[in-house]
């Protein structure tokens, strides 16, 4: 009842307010900006809470399409978070700004607009501006009442009005209803919104990293009001104007590191679960899904392989033959990915806790010094302080020893929120014998109680749950100058740093690609990893939920995402496990992963009452999603590269494509654009034997016969729903008319593994268009899968297809230029495949000309049912085609 009345007094003394004023003496402007100071009176200042009296304002166009503004406090210096990218520097181009055409701003109290071709596009600061020591909050106005983003928790795509949480910890998937303190692992501060325009989306970036709640209301005249409230650092804030959505986040990504590319194997399909002891459980996995030929690529190993859960360690007795089991693996092309916690094991003797104590580079307590301890599972540990070049050196010589025992291909990252299972830092009693302190750290200036009574708790939560105390620091030299940083502050960069230092390692040690997979993310960490939605259950609820997790982090940089397929918590039925392969097979992320302590759920488990059908229906339905994803490997990959050449998102939900249509938000999550060219309809429902998909105005084709299943209409702006089966035996896959993209026939060819597609020649799908003036365009991006640096190197070659129907029917193919001349197999086409070939017009025969000015008659079938005609391309090289073309003819053997 004291905490309920502290925390409710707490409130009442920073009701939202703004008594700032704009000081019209101290406006300095530039080319690109403008600068003043915003002051309070002195007897206005609420002393208890250190208000701030002073304030620097600052805001400049760095790019065309990116304002930057930031109020920092003019007398004392704050944390403020470092840029975690330097790209965006020589990448954006500064802009001239003018005011009143721009933005305007009032004097008292000081408020800020933003305008867009004249019209308001941001009210800032206009209900609140608070700025003291440990609490900041202020208000943007959104034009309209649609928004996406500030995750991570499990709820809707399209954020509801509420209270949304940022501070990473772990609190196992509980669905966030708005209330506060129901955030997942991962803090990104960043939200799209659309605009009046329906065309454009603005986004807001607040690069901020101390706990804050995001507060979404909606306003009398149905705009969207965001109240930011965080307890520390300053107000930095990056608006990204108006522009398609594909842009804004090319922008951010540029921002803050445009995503990594992952190993292509990590496409394909990963096994995992706490609870393979032995060398007798990998292999026996790997024997059932040799035995019901199953796409499969990587095996995961859990905490289960340590010894005594001692990170960088191999349980020997059970894993006695280790790197032959590996070696086996990786003759069959599959990968070994093992977790590795951050948690190092309080024992004198083991040597990587020993390096760490004696080269001081732990995470220090204020607590209990001289170093902070939690609870994990190896029991009382430290942790590395990667702020210290020493932990960066250390760790990285872990992971090295770790390699040489086992050969991994990639690394799961776990408990890096960090997570304990105490409550803040206990008293592990060391007896390192340290006392001095080489981070210019005073305890004096620095009490262990400084953080014991904020005036604000984000979430109304315990910041010390699950996790070390907010009081402990980190010892930072070098680039950091030899400061300490507070866990108050960085507490949400440990994940970060960790991932980087290891995703980097990887390639310095390999030169491959890495695959990295942490639990906890912030802004920037999508440059080094992927990401898993964490600890979720066996439920409908969290299958359906997964899609809009897996649409956020499109939005946060971090494309190669997923949840645990048929779910990590719980004993799901075989009805669900199907659904769920047919959902998380069309992740960019897809992995089966569960707890030692509930039922296996390989798919030849699933079975009840021993009945032989439930294992067929699981088995059946996985084998047949993962092909169809495979077919598509090439498409999603090709996504991944560009967005890691310039940012964007790989998948999305309809209205990513279709934002002009209202029809396209509705029900969002049931359905996945792949590449934005394929549709992939989701049964996500228990019982469900229909589903009801809408497809926008525009030629909608099956991705596997060609068949229209809906034309382009120019007396409608809107589409149509469509009843489909939801058969357990594959998914609903559609290709819109105006696309072309690469595709490989899996089923046919009984693939196993994604790497063999790297060996496979590809078919070219081109859906024709009915609408004025007919092209479709697509894009194929070609590389070996696995050598790092590619953009560095520029390790690839990059085809762009045009096909124009207007007329006969013409394909081009243009490369860019990028210096490479490796050949591979998986540039040679094999098909052509064209759906929508107007069957009242006569072709001649297709005539292709070759870069070198010979030309080639090729043969084709045509479908006069369907209206397709499929070219056979010989498995000529598209990199030796300039064009084909089909004339228009009187007398035609190909008369559709």
């Amino acid at each position: 009842m004291i905490l309920l009345f502290l925390l409710f007094f707490s409130f009442t003394l920073i009701a939202a307010s703004n008594a700032y004023r704009k000081n019209t003496t101290t406006v300095q402007t530039n080319a690109t900006g403008i600068s003043f100071t915003l002051y309070k009176s002195a007897e206005s200042l609420n002393a208890k809470n250190k208000e701030v009296e002073r304030i620097f304002f600052s805001m400049n166009h760095v790019d065309a399409l990116v304002t930057r503004i930031l109020l920092k406090d003019l007398n004392e210096e704050r944390w403020e978070v470092p840029d975690s990218c330097e790209d965006y520097k020589t990448e954006f181009k500064p802009s001239a700004f003018k005011e009143l055409k721009d933005f305007n701003s009032t004097v008292s109290p000081f408020t800020l607009t933003l305008y867009d071709q004249n019209k308001t596009l941001l009210e800032l600061f206009k209900n609140s501006l608070v700025y003291f020591d440990k609490y900041i909050e202020f208000d943007i106005i959104l034009p309209i009442n649609r928004l996406f983003g500030l995750g991570e928790r499990i709820a809707h795509f399209a954020l509801s009005p509420g209270t949304y949480t940022l501070w990473n910890h772990e609190n196992p998937s509980p669905f966030d209803d708005g209330t506060g303190g129901y955030n997942l692992y991962s803090s990104h501060p960043f939200y799209v919104t659309q605009t009046a325009d329906k065309k454009k989306f603005l986004a807001i970036f607040f690069k901020n990293t101390n706990a804050q709640d995001a507060v979404i209301t909606l306003k009398e005249d149905a705009r969207y009001q965001v109240t930011h409230k965080t307890i520390g650092g300053v107000i930095d804030l990056f608006v990204f104007h108006p522009s398609t959505l594909g842009k804004a986040l090319e922008k951010y990504h540029t921002l803050i590191g445009r995503p990594y590319l992952p190993a292509f194997w990590a496409m394909g399909v990963q096994q995992s679960r706490w609870g393979y002891r032995s060398e007798w459980d990998m292999k026996r996995v790997i024997r059932g899904y040799e035995h019901y030929q199953i796409p499969f690529d990587a095996l995961t190993l859990d905490i289960d392989y340590m010894r005594d859960y001692e990170i960088f360690t191999v349980e020997e007795s059970r894993y006695p033959n280790f790197l032959k089991v590996v070696e086996e693996m990786h003759s069959k092309k599959i990968s070994l990915v093992l977790i590795v916690d951050p948690g190092i094991k309080v024992r004198k003797g083991y040597h990587v806790y020993d390096g760490f104590v004696r080269e001081k580079a732990c995470i220090r307590s204020a607590r209990y010094p001289p170093f902070s301890v939690g609870i994990v599972w190896p029991g009382m540990c430290v942790f590395p302080d990667f702020f210290n070049p020493n932990a960066v050196r250390l760790w990285k010589e872990g992971l090295k020893e770790l390699y040489n025992k086992t050969k991994y291909d990639g690394l799961m990252l776990d408990m890096l929120d960090i997570s304990s299972f105490s409550d803040g830092d206990v008293d592990g009693d060391l007896e390192t014998g340290e006392s001095a302190d080489d981070c210019k750290f005073n305890p004096a200036n620095h009490p262990k109680e400084e953080f014991d009574d904020l005036p604000y708790y984000p979430g109304n939560m315990n910041l010390e749950l699950g996790t070390l105390s907010v009081s402990a620091y980190h010892c930072a030299h070098n680039e950091y100058e030899d400061k300490f940083f507070k866990d108050y502050n960085v507490h949400n960069l440990f994940c970060y740093h960790l991932s980087k230092t290891t995703s980097q390692y990887f390639v310095e040690l390999t030169g491959r690609r890495p695959f990295m997979l942490p639990r906890s993310t912030t802004f920037g960490s999508g440059h080094y990893t992927s990401h898993w939605q964490g600890d979720n259950w066996s439920t409908w609820a969290h299958m359906r939920l997964s899609v809009a997790g897996l649409f956020s982090f499109q939005l946060f940089g971090i494309p190669h995402v997923g949840s645990d397929v048929c779910g990590f918590g719980g004993s799901g039925d075989a009805e669900l496990c199907a659904r769920w392969y047919q959902v998380g097979a069309f992740y960019t992320f897809t992995r089966n992963h569960n707890m030692r302590t509930f039922l296996p759920q390989e798919p030849w488990w699933f079975y009840e009452n021993e009945r032989e059908e439930e294992r067929e229906l699981v088995v059946n339905a996985a084998k047949s999603a993962i092909r169809q994803k495979y077919s598509l490997l090439r498409l999603y990959y090709t996504k991944m590269i560009e967005v890691h050449l310039k940012g964007g998102y790989v998948v999305g939900p309809m209205f990513f494509e279709y934002p002009e249509d209202d029809e396209a938000f509705s029900g969002m999550e049931e359905s996945v654009m792949v590449g934005g060219a394929v549709l992939v309809s989701l049964a996500l429902r228990p019982k469900q034997y229909w589903i009801n998909q809408y497809f926008p105005n525009a030629d909608w084709y099956e991705l596997k016969t060609g068949k229209r299943v809906r034309a382009y209409d120019t007396k409608r702006s809107k589409g149509d729903k469509i009843m489909l089966e939801a058969s357990f035996n594959y998914n609903h896959m559609h290709i819109k008319g105006g696309s072309i993209i690469p595709y490989q026939e899996t089923e046919e060819a009984k693939i196993l593994r994604a790497v063999d597609l790297l060996e496979m020649p590809i078919d070219l799908i081109i859906a024709l268009t009915s609408k004025p003036n007919p092209q479709s365009a697509g894009t194929l991006i070609v590389e070996d899968g696995i050598t790092a640096g590619l953009k560095e190197k520029k390790l690839y070659k990059q085809y762009n297809i045009l096909c124009s129907a207007a007329g006969g029917i013409e394909i081009s193919f243009s490369k860019l230029s990028t210096g490479y001349v490796k050949k591979f197999a998986n540039e040679q086409v094999s098909r052509i495949r064209l759906y929508g070939v107007n069957h009242t017009k006569k072709f001649g025969k297709p005539r292709l000309t070759l870069n070198n000015g010979n030309t080639i008659d090729l043969d084709a079938e045509v479908d006069k049912d369907l209206g397709t005609m499929v070219i056979d391309t010989k498995r000529i090289s598209i990199e030796d085609m300039k064009k084909i073309v089909l004339l228009e003819s009187v007398r035609s053997p190909y008369d559709l």
